[in-house]
């Protein structure tokens, strides 16, 4: 069975990785971004990895020969945990396809909010303790897309309407 794992990849090297993979028969993804760069009054737009300095690989762990992906270029290694190579969960691939425009391009602005449309808000998680955070703006059935500080770091969480108080 044919499952998606990633590959770790060199600085910038997201493309020479792609091309080398896919030279030894597997299939490869990388979602890309739009970002406009703006330098000494010259706008461009550019693609980048959605992802930097990671490929998603398709292959059957017990019958494809996936050592080899480690020794080729622009690779830095598959990702693994204990020694053993594991596999990230279908539904993530398959969700992320469902954003893509044309040809694995996914269009940010549709899913980020301007930060005036950013609102403060508290929630409360199951010791009753109140954490501070933003509201993104981002929407799925009865949960929100939140921007909260935790130990110091900022991290997205999605948390039930029912949970929030303004």
């Amino acid at each position: 069975m044919k499952e998606w794992f990633v590959v770790s990849t060199h600085y910038n090297s997201e493309d020479l990785a792609i091309q080398s993979i896919e030279k030894k028969g597997f299939t490869t993804y990388c979602p890309k971004y739009i970002k406009t760069i703006s330098h000494a009054r010259k706008v461009k737009r550019v693609l980048r990895p959605l992802f930097p300095k990671y490929v998603f690989v398709l292959f059957d762990r017990k019958h494809d020969n996936w050592s080899k992906i480690n020794f080729l270029r622009g690779v830095n290694s598959l990702i693994m945990v204990d020694k053993y190579v594991t596999s990230l969960p279908s539904f993530f691939i398959e969700g992320l396809k469902k954003f893509e425009l044309d040809q694995g391009v996914i269009n940010m602005c549709n899913y980020v909010t301007s930060k005036d449309d950013c609102r403060n808000f508290n929630f409360s998680i199951s010791n009753n303790k109140l954490i501070d955070g933003l509201y993104t703006g981002i929407k799925k059935k009865n949960q929100v897309k939140l921007l909260i500080n935790f130990f110091k770091r900022e991290l997205f969480c999605w948390v039930s309407n029912k949970k929030i108080e303004a």
